[in-house]
């Protein structure tokens, strides 16, 4: 390949024709790519000129023929032509640029030659460049496009020539930005700097190779194809540009989503530059916390100007060579709860990490991670075995399944560098301010636990991890109770019928409600949607020792009833059938499921500093001023005692009875019918409750109304 400039394609007298066969100028166009590419081009060409260091603009392809035989006129003089078969729109460009600096330099004898620049695409476009380097001298006074317009040799058919719009709007974006706010100094003495590989095709034995690189004959160039001759400029290596025709090409080729339509290709580019702008994104995020750019080409001159990250980029490409992703990642993810040691995340029904990338699918920060632990493991192969990669990609899944409190950009470098440090080592770092620091812990355990039991032992945890309520989470149920695990898998099973039945026979094997704050608990049920997503809150890591060492009781008493042979029915009625002296806020819950049933996000109001039997059952996720039922009154009204709420009773609110003004309330202390008929309303009687000394009720006083208010 010979080095030139610009201005050489013109020596020895020769003309530069773009032919017939090439399309129109299309890096003027209007378009949000179009408009991108332009930019950036642009942008490109100011910085490499201002800078002094220069640019090269890659390969420029065609041929040198006799300018009357390429006319089919013998009759011509002898003058050659530079005819390009690739790089016209580039070539265009910089005609451009060198006709806007000769003429606001004032270089009109240096710049004779561009009048042998000529367009054969169409007759409107060839009459334009004509003009503009006849007698036309603008004075730059305005908008230049405007100026070229108004003059009176514009033709005005040439507004409908696109390749003379798109030089109009070149020109606009050539005058703004060189000699706009900081005019470029000496613009036409910096042009040289600017330099092409240039080779005849004549001269080439592999035509048709170069035929099929060359922007296939007039199709338009894709963004991608910008985008990869921009990286390929700044990476300034040839075995990088040929994987990237090749081998890499190959990867994104298995992954490609077909579009169903005939004239259109397989999206293997999309796919290739998402995987780019992955591994862009953990660069930054491992560096500062911060995602890469969103703009191709800032990401390029932001993240891979630099030869380290030019390196990452190379290997996380060269990692995936020739590899199946499919087999990879279903060996170690499932889309369900798998009968093997397999790993269960969720990724809505896609195993394939890599797979579900390259389709542009929502990517959270977890799937980044765990994607950059698979990288990981792939680069360095050669220290780690297989095995150590599944349990070690187990332990991941599970730090980014519990993290979600933690998915902040103050942490994300740490995140990235721990699973680094665990995929290569197998060790968690319990200083680093990084993912959930109670499952840091737990994962710490289930490690030093792992090297002293068999593989049994650890098949049993990961089918318990594994369970779509804990996603890891596994410290209420406690490593003391391995010989469980398959017990609780069975009772907290997708196919649950009934998440009500579980809570109840929870709470009649004690206390489990979690303090959010001073007034406000959390009790898992069914939900409003009857599913098991307020088990999955109700299992997350928590710091709070005390809630931990509570429940883990109450539900191993559970699981061993359980194992027993008991069902949760079982455990219910068991409970409620004992003898007992005193009726608690847990036995009204058991009693009476309406209770649980109403709170669609599992949480209970307690006024006051204990739990009483006046409690609220709440409709909201955190808040009382939306709608809340008392707990006692909820009960009473699913009794079918004709006792009901009316419209307000959503708010706190008394029963009504129907036709009648009476109203009845509950308090800690007593049952009260008012007349409501008067205003303030009327008192018609009390039933004070007898409790015991820790507040709980010496009677179930659900089971007074009849006689309380039945025959009021």
């Amino acid at each position: 390949m010979t080095l030139k400039t610009f201005k050489d394609i013109f020596s020895d007298g020769r003309w530069l024709i773009i032919p017939r066969i090439q399309r129109d100028y299309a890096q003027g166009r209007e378009s949000a790519s179009a408009t991108e590419i332009r930019n950036n081009f642009i942008k490109a060409l100011h910085k490499a000129l201002v800078s002094g260091k220069g640019i090269n603009l890659d390969f420029i392809y065609g041929s040198i023929e006799n300018l009357g035989e390429h006319n089919g006129d013998t009759d011509t003089p002898d003058s050659m032509a530079f005819i390009p078969l690739d790089g016209q729109q580039r070539l265009t460009t910089l005609y451009l640029l060198h006709w806007l600096a000769s003429r606001h330099e004032e270089k009109y004898a240096e710049s004779e030659f561009l009048k042998r620049f000529s367009y054969e695409t169409r007759y409107t476009t060839r009459r334009f460049c004509e003009f503009l380097m006849g007698d036309f001298k603008p004075t730059f006074s305005g908008k230049l496009s405007e100026e070229i317009k108004e003059h009176p040799d514009f033709v005005l058919s040439w507004n409908d020539d696109p390749s003379v719009k798109g030089m109009l709007t070149m020109l606009d974006a050539l005058e703004e930005k060189f000699y706009g706010a900081s005019p470029v100094e000496n613009l036409w003495d910096k042009l040289p700097l600017i330099t092409f590989n240039h080779e005849d095709i004549d001269d080439m034995e592999a035509s048709d190779e170069v035929y099929i690189k060359m922007n296939s004959r007039g199709k338009p160039l894709t963004h991608f194809e910008h985008f990869k001759a921009e990286l390929d400029n700044v990476m300034n290596d040839n075995a990088f540009a040929l994987k990237m025709d090749t081998d890499w090409t190959d990867i994104f080729w298995a992954l490609r989503e077909e579009s169903g339509k005939e004239d259109e290709l397989p999206v293997v580019d999309d796919a290739f530059l998402r995987y780019i702008h992955f591994i862009a994104n953990v660069i930054c995020l491992k560096t500062d916390g911060q995602y890469a750019p969103d703009n191709d080409f800032e990401m390029i001159e932001r993240v891979f100007s630099h030869k380290t990250n030019q390196k990452i980029l190379s290997d996380a490409l060269s990692c995936w060579e020739k590899v199946n992703t499919a087999d990879f990642f279903g060996n170690i993810f499932s889309k369900k709860n798998p009968d093997c040691p397999t790993l269960l995340i969720n990724i809505n029904g896609e195993v394939d990490l890599l797979h579900k990338l390259c389709r542009g699918e929502q990517f959270p920060m977890r799937d980044i991670i765990l994607l950059w632990g698979c990288v990981t493991y792939r680069l360095h192969k050669d220290i780690v075995k297989p095995e150590e990669f599944a349990r070690r990609m187990r332990t991941l899944r599970n730090l980014t399944m519990n993290a979600q409190d933690e998915y902040r950009p103050e942490r994300y470098s740490a995140m990235f560098h721990e699973a680094e440090r665990l995929i290569l080592h197998g060790s968690i770092d319990l200083a680093s301010n990084s993912y959930n620091q109670a499952q840091k812990e737990e994962e710490a355990r289930k490690l030093e636990w792992l090297q002293t039991v068999d593989m049994t032992h650890e098949m049993q945890l990961t089918a318990l991890e594994n369970n779509d309520v804990l996603y890891g989470s596994t410290t209420l149920i406690g490593l003391d109770n391995y010989h469980l695990f398959p017990t609780f898998n069975t009772i907290f099973s997708p196919a649950c019928s009934s998440w009500e039945i579980i809570a109840r026979a929870l709470l009649a094997c004690g206390d489990v409600s979690y303090n959010e704050v001073r007034w406000r608990v959390l009790i898992p049920g069914p939900g409003k949607d009857n599913d098991n997503k307020l088990w999955r809150e109700y299992f997350r890591p928590r710091a709070d020792e005390e809630f931990n060492r509570r429940v883990h009781a109450h539900l191993s008493d559970l699981l061993a009833k359980y194992h027993s042979g008991k069902s949760c029915e079982d455990i219910v009625n068991e409970w409620l059938d004992s003898p007992r002296e005193s009726y608690d806020w847990r036995y009204y819950m058991v009693k009476y499921p309406a209770i649980i049933r109403y709170s669609g996000f599992g949480k209970y109001w307690f006024p006051g500093e204990s739990k009483t039997n006046n409690f609220y059952s709440m409709a909201t996720r955190a808040s009382t001023s939306g709608r809340h039922r008392e707990a006692i009154l909820l009960a009473i009204s699913n009794e079918k005692t004709g006792w009901e709420f009316n419209e307000k009773g959503d708010y706190g609110g008394p029963l009504s009875k129907s036709g009648t003004a009476e109203r009845l309330f509950n308090t800690p202390d007593f049952l009260e019918l008012k007349d409501a008929s008067t205003e303030p309303a009327t008192p018609v009687s009390t039933y004070t409750v007898p409790r015991a000394k820790d507040g709980a009720d010496m009677i179930d006083r659900v089971s007074l109304i009849p006689s309380f208010a039945g025959q009021q």
